[in-house]
């Protein structure tokens, strides 16, 4: 990651797991009937290029995460990595549940019996929808969100810089660079970060409507 930065590995990711996938999909849409040992070195092949795929997303994404916090204590002023932890730890593993969920309806709903060897059309379908057209839709969004996402060791670097600056209590004020980069990451104008009004929960608390009596 250090030399290539997130965003090029997960285009990287990305781009092959959507491959494969339309690799599947070929298949599948022009009714390819293969020998089983061509369909075993084939499975063999695309589940690899797709578990690499998968694993640079995966290992890309938990080398990203202990980055992040530090752009929201630039914006707030707050030291929350472990709020921050906790939050995308309780997400991941809802969407998790979720999307398992979400898999078995579409099955069940389609008439998938795992005792069948051969399932039926409605079956094929609704197997095609849940793990080819949502993964495909799924990773093709994420494929495009990446394009702005600018946070990598350098970056992150000067953001660490400016924030330890920052807290030192010196003035603001840097180089053209440094500002664009963190306008870039924050979101905020320069002049708006290192403001803890911009914790909402700070907000909150300050103009909560007093209580009647």
């Amino acid at each position: 990651m250090f030399k290539f930065g997130p965003k090029w590995l997960w285009s990287m990711a990305f781009s092959l797991m959507i491959a494969v996938l339309i690799y599947y999909l070929g298949l599948y849409v022009f009714h390819i009937q293969l020998s089983d040992s061509a369909a075993f070195v084939t499975i063999l092949i695309l589940s690899a290029l797709f578990q690499i795929g998968r694993q640079t997303m995966e290992y890309t994404v938990w080398n990203v995460i202990p980055l992040v916090p530090d752009v929201d204590t630039l914006v707030s002023t707050k030291l929350r990595a472990g709020t921050f932890a906790a939050c995308q730890t309780f997400t991941r593993k809802l969407t998790g549940a979720i999307g398992s969920a979400i898999i078995g309806w579409i099955l069940a709903f389609g008439g998938f019996d795992k005792s069948l060897a051969v399932q039926i059309p409605a079956a094929q379908i609704a197997i095609m929808i849940a793990f080819i057209f949502i993964p495909l839709i799924c990773l093709i969004y994420s494929l495009y969100l990446i394009r702005t996402f600018n946070l990598n060791p350098q970056t992150h670097k000067v953001v660490k810089a400016e924030m330890d600056r920052l807290q030192q209590g010196r003035q603001r004020g840097c180089g053209p660079e440094t500002r664009a980069i963190v306008e870039d990451l924050t979101g905020y104008a320069y002049d708006e970060i290192w403001d803890v009004k911009n914790d909402h929960l700070y907000c909150q608390r300050q103009y909560r409507p007093a209580d009647p009596d």
